[in-house]
């Protein structure tokens, strides 16, 4: 990681170089059963909905099984068509 804070004399401003900082953020998507780590996403920035949603339909789904519990954690984006999609997984079974 780089350095966020460093000295210089007083009333200079610090300035340095970052290598390879490209300062973007990379987002990790995935679920965690007994068995270990399942559906894994890596995604450039951040999750909008449409990325969520479309992670539930192809990764998380075909990973659910019957007893399985689903947190959705800090989710606002459109929770009603994710819950419709995880029903419909649950109906599955």
């Amino acid at each position: 990681m780089t350095r966020t804070h460093g000295r210089s004399d007083k009333g200079a401003r610090l300035v340095e170089k970052t290598p390879y900082g490209k300062w973007k953020a990379t987002t990790f998507l995935g679920a965690i059963r007994a068995t270990g780590f399942v559906a894994p996403l890596c995604v450039e920035g951040a999750i909008n909905g449409r990325v969520f949603k479309a992670w539930v339909e192809q990764h998380l789904v075909r990973h659910l099984r019957e007893g399985d519990v689903v947190v959705i954690f800090a989710m606002a984006a459109d929770v009603p068509e994710v819950e419709r999609l995880l029903q419909v997984s649950i109906d599955f079974f």
